[in-house]
């Protein structure tokens, strides 16, 4: 089989699975989600996630999240798109006041993303729940890779949310 017919079917088989994925998509704008928080992101003792509301959806199913304290963002303040297995969706959740009224808003269309705060995972987390994410350090290595001089990796911890490689660097 020549190189040109084996590319034409792996774009067919690329766009296949891509429908196959949109029509999976279970997330939609306006929805709760309950996403749970990397230990490195959160107080030891207290174990819960977040609760937020789905702002936008890109074409593969990844999303931004809303809480009432802001958008989850990267500690370079850039949007995290949570993945499909990152989360729970909410259909009957008893919501807080600010919560119902950011639901409200974003159903309606009236929601500003730009008169929003931008916050971190852990940020997040200690105001939600009050705790502080002790123990931890963040590292501001270059360019978002973590190397030999990383500060967490030093101290034996892992990066987390506060770090400017965002815990990617595992």
């Amino acid at each position: 089989m020549s190189d040109k017919k084996r590319r034409i079917q792996q774009d067919t088989q690329a766009d296949r699975m891509v429908r196959q994925r949109r029509a999976t998509i279970k997330a939609r704008v306006g929805c709760i989600v309950h996403f749970w928080v990397d230990e490195r992101d959160r107080a030891h003792h207290n174990q819960s996630g977040l609760v937020g509301v789905v702002t936008k959806v890109s074409p593969l199913g990844s999303f931004v999240v809303f809480t009432p304290h802001g958008k989850i963002c990267t500690s370079r303040k850039q949007p995290i798109y949570h993945q499909w297995g990152d989360y729970e969706l909410l259909a009957y959740a008893t919501l807080t006041p600010s919560m119902e009224k950011l639901k409200r808003e974003v159903e309606e269309g009236s929601f500003e993303e730009t008169k929003a705060g931008k916050i971190t995972i852990s940020q997040a987390h200690t105001k939600e729940y009050g705790t502080m994410v002790f123990g931890r350090s963040q590292c501001r290595c270059l360019n978002g890779k973590c190397g030999k001089g990383c500060g967490c990796h030093k101290n034996g911890r892992l990066c987390g949310s506060k770090c400017t490689c965002h815990g990617s660097c595992r």
